[in-house]
């Protein structure tokens, strides 16, 4: 089985307030695609990691492209004003 890149942009102000909306994403990626696995979205990833700093769109894409595992947690990059990007690399 492969993986596809999954994203989303959050907006949210703190860590724990990320964390809330990003079970809210899981949760619209199970409705919309299926609760089965291998579905390439944020549906297979439960979890979301903080990667620390201040993040441009392309770079944190970039990095999770390059970083992220399909079987870890999703990395969320905070982009400033209450913006994040959410990405990970989804098992299908």
């Amino acid at each position: 089985m492969g993986a596809y890149m999954d994203q989303a942009r959050i907006r949210a102000k703190n860590k724990p307030e990320l964390r809330d909306r990003y079970s809210d994403l899981v949760f619209e990626r199970q409705l919309e695609y299926g609760h089965g696995s291998y579905t390439g979205t944020f549906a297979e990833k439960h979890e979301v990691r903080v990667i620390p700093g201040k993040w441009e769109r392309d770079e944190a894409y970039s990095h999770a492209a390059e970083h992220n595992n399909k079987w870890g947690p999703s990395y969320a990059y905070d982009l400033g004003d209450g913006t994040w990007i959410v990405a990970g690399r989804c098992s299908s």
